[in-house]
């Protein structure tokens, strides 16, 4: 339910985790980890050191599998739109390694500038449709904002089709740092797109305003100020 953060229950959490979050107040990201921490222990930790490996009846995904189904099965349309059964497809997909690899990152996924960019959308990207509306949809976002951060460092962005650049810079948009805003709105004028570019500022000027996402709050058991309650009244407001 948009606006609620649920319960370390209706998370999924065994009993012993359930006290990080049951109550539905405690900060989500320790709920969050706990989550992704319990739920990796149930893989073995070698299928998360070797791609397109199975164990029992999960597979680890390749970056291949991960660029295939986001670019060519998928479209912008798809990307930015919320639905719910393209929502349930990525996590029948693509959860199993999006949990096995925040926990254990295979070198693997830095091998080509196209597998650091599948690393990418399956640490920033993936969990905003496998988690909508549950703070595990922010529980990656710092990994994704490392790789993408190494990925650039070592020109990777430049070596991949312009059209699937914006998703190296995708982590810096979400960020609730403003000089990760300030870095979005480089690299997204630097990418020459004017609907990327638009969201990119849109980013940063919010969170110049407020210094965080004020329509995360609900989600992430945050009081709003008044100013922020003003800013989410308006039409549009959030993202």
């Amino acid at each position: 339910m948009p606006g609620r953060i649920g319960t370390a229950r209706e998370y999924g959490l065994p009993a012993k985790l359930q006290a990080f979050g049951g109550n539905g107040l405690i900060a989500a990201y320790l709920a969050a980890e706990a989550y992704l921490l319990w739920k990796c222990s149930g893989i073995a930790l070698a299928v998360g050191r070797h791609v397109g490996v199975m164990t029992g009846d999960i597979e680890i995904c390749t970056p291949e599998e991960v660029l295939k189904f986001w670019f060519t099965e998928l479209s912008y349309d798809h990307w930015f739109t919320p639905d719910p059964g393209l929502d349930e497809q990525c996590a029948q997909r693509f959860q199993a390694s999006h949990l096995a690899l925040s926990r254990n990152f295979d070198n693997v996924w830095r091998e080509t500038p196209q597998n650091w960019l599948a690393a990418v959308i399956l640490f920033d990207q993936m969990p905003r449709n496998m988690y909508r509306g549950s703070p595990l949809a922010f529980a990656t976002d710092c990994l994704a904002l490392r790789e993408a951060k190494l990925a650039i460092g070592a020109s990777a962005d430049m070596a991949v089709p312009r059209e699937w650049r914006a998703f190296f810079y995708m982590p810096f948009e979400h960020s609730e740092n403003l000089t990760d805003q300030t870095m979005s709105v480089k690299l997204f004028t630097e990418l020459g797109d004017a609907s990327y570019l638009d969201y990119a500022i849109r980013h940063r000027d919010v969170m110049e305003r407020f210094g965080r996402f004020p329509h995360r709050n609900g989600i992430l058991a945050r009081m709003s100020s008044a100013a922020e309650e003003e800013y989410l009244a308006q039409p549009g407001a959030g993202f």
